[in-house]
């Protein structure tokens, strides 16, 4: 009854709905949220539900920021929406199938600390900046504990037959992308990276520790399929562990002469961590390869005991 005072009396153009402690099913019954005018949405402590998340009936909707949330559905989907944040919210947990994204008009998109399966992100060809985060309590891991990357596990298995590049396929047009990990593996990312997306416009790419984890793999694919990159930041915070798991020198195999080529607009790289170690001597050999001189590399020793979350994205 408040949302249809508001939407339909008052014709508002921002709604913010805040449930604390307890979460509340927004939008009983079948119908979507349907607004010529609504041009905000915020969504906090809410519980949404399969029509509740088409939001095609709001034509002028241009923001949307869904957090602390369940979100049970087949598609959150909007032709109009230029700006997308969903932070610290339940997707389709133990419903046995993958959620999609579909807004091919954005341009920022926020996707950090969901737990769930990671949503299908289909293309988004105006996409300028990502942020995406990944921390522990998602399903998408491997289910064999002595091969974490294996090709047995059905990661992308939603039912329909389909193994489809869940994020990074979506996120491949973006300018500006940071993908980071928090207590979590990469399992999900280094299924996506085998479908081989190509980031053709992608200028600025900030990555932590999972890139350099099981051989510097990650690290150097980016390397090779970012033709137009300029700027590349690397936040590191290995324990010991780490850092002999990661000595498998993989980029060995790489083909200098190619990645010369590749890497010709690359002018800045900055590594961010705690000590000058064998893993950023490691780096700064690959990056050699690469054609990344020494005076392109400034390495930051940072002393605190965590990096602080960056978040580039913003709603105005």
């Amino acid at each position: 009854m408040w949302l249809h005072y508001a939407l339909s009396l008052c014709r508002a153009q921002v709604l913010k709905v805040c449930i604390c402690n307890v979460g509340i099913l927004l939008m009983r019954g079948n119908s979507p949220l349907i607004s010529h005018f609504l041009r905000r949405v915020e969504l906090t402590g809410v519980i949404l539900w399969e029509h509740a998340i088409d939001f095609s009936g709001c034509p002028r909707l241009e923001d949307l920021n869904l957090r602390s949330s369940r979100i049970y559905g087949r598609k959150i989907s909007s032709q109009s929406l230029r700006r997308l944040s969903i932070t610290e919210c339940t997707l389709n947990w133990d419903t046995g199938s993958r959620m999609g994204i579909s807004a091919p008009c954005l341009v920022s998109f926020q996707l950090a600390d969901f737990s769930g399966s990671a949503p299908l992100i289909e293309g988004m060809p105006s996409l300028v900046t990502a942020f995406i985060r990944l921390r522990g309590g998602y399903l998408d891991t491997c289910t064999h504990v002595h091969f974490r990357d294996c090709d047995e596990c059905l990661a992308y298995d939603d039912h329909s037959g389909s193994n489809d590049c869940v994020l990074l396929q979506g996120l491949s047009g973006a300018t500006s992308l940071e993908l980071t990990t928090i207590d979590s593996d990469v399992f999900i990312l280094r299924k996506d990276l085998k479908q081989c997306p190509t980031f053709s416009m992608l200028k600025t790419l900030l990555l932590n520790e999972w890139c350099v984890s099981a051989g510097f793999g990650a690290l150097v694919y980016f390397l090779q399929h970012t033709s137009v990159l300029e700027k590349l930041i690397l936040q590191l915070q290995l324990d010991e562990l780490q850092i002999w798991n990661s000595m498998t020198e993989t980029y060995e195999i790489c083909n200098p002469t190619v990645q010369f080529l590749v890497l010709k607009q690359l002018k800045v790289v900055e590594i961010r961590c705690h000590k000058e170690d064998e893993v950023v001597r490691r780096i700064v050999k690959i990056l050699s390869t690469f054609g990344v001189s020494s005076d392109q590399i400034d390495v930051q020793v940072i002393q605190h005991t965590n990096f602080s979350p960056r978040f580039s994205f913003e709603q105005k």
